[in-house]
C-alpha cells in the first residue's frame, strides 16, 4: 500500500511539475519575451546591406497585427536619398509596437518619434516592406545644432552582438556629424561602384 502511495505521489508531482512547466513555457511564448543576437555592423558594411538610405522626418507611425506579431509601421518626409530610388515620402516597419490596446515588444527595437529627423540604413524584406538594418545599428538620430553642425548618433544596443567571426562583442555608442556620416556613405558606395 505504502509503494502505491509513493509511486501516485510520483505521478502527480511529475504531472503538476509538466503541467507548471507547459504554463510558464505559454507565459514566455505570450508575452513578446524576445532576445536578439546580431552582427555588429559598420556604417560602410550597413551602406552596401542597405538597398535604400534616406534622411528624412518621420511624419507619424500607427501599429499593424499581422499573424501574432506586432508591427510599427512609420513613413518619413524625406529629405535627402542617399541611396537607391525613392519617392518623397518613405514607410518602413519595425517589430512590436501597439494595437487596439495590445502591446508587444522586441527588444533592440528603435522607437521612432513623429517630427525627428534620421538618417535609416533600409533594405526591402521579402514581403516588400522597408525594414532598418541592424535594427537600432541602422537608425541615427539626427540633432541640429545649427544646421551646418548637424549631429548624427545612435544609443549602443544592449543585446547580444557578434562580429564577423562569431565572436561576442560589446556595442559601443556612435556620434559624428551628419556631414561625416554621409561622406562615409558616399565613399563606401564608389569604393563598390555602387551608383547613388
Amino acid at each position: 500500500m505504502v509503494t502505491k502511495v509513493l509511486w501516485l505521489n510520483r505521478i502527480m508531482s511529475s504531472v503538476l511539475f509538466r503541467a507548471a512547466f507547459l504554463a510558464c513555457l505559454a507565459e514566455l511564448l505570450t508575452t513578446g519575451v524576445s532576445a536578439a543576437t546580431l552582427e555588429k555592423l559598420t556604417i560602410e558594411q550597413m551602406t552596401q546591406k542597405a538597398t535604400l538610405i534616406v534622411r528624412g522626418r518621420v511624419s507619424g507611425c500607427s501599429g499593424e497585427m499581422h499573424g501574432s506579431i506586432i508591427y510599427t509601421r512609420c513613413s518619413v518626409k524625406v529629405t535627402e536619398r542617399w541611396k537607391g530610388q525613392s519617392a518623397d515620402v518613405v514607410t518602413y516597419v519595425v517589430p512590436g509596437g501597439s494595437f487596439k490596446g495590445l502591446i508587444q515588444t522586441f527588444t533592440g527595437t528603435p522607437k521612432f518619434i513623429g517630427g525627428d529627423e534620421y538618417v535609416l540604413f533600409l533594405w526591402a524584406g521579402r514581403s516588400g516592406n522597408n525594414q532598418i538594418i541592424g535594427l537600432t545599428q541602422g537608425a541615427f538620430d539626427i540633432r541640429s545644432e545649427p544646421a551646418s553642425q548637424a549631429k548624427a548618433s545612435r544609443a549602443a544596443t544592449s543585446e547580444l552582438m557578434l562580429d564577423s567571426t562569431g565572436s561576442p562583442v560589446r556595442d559601443t555608442p556612435v556620434q559624428l556629424n551628419a556631414s561625416e556620416l554621409k561622406a562615409r556613405v558616399v565613399g563606401a558606395l564608389s569604393q563598390s561602384g555602387t551608383a547613388r
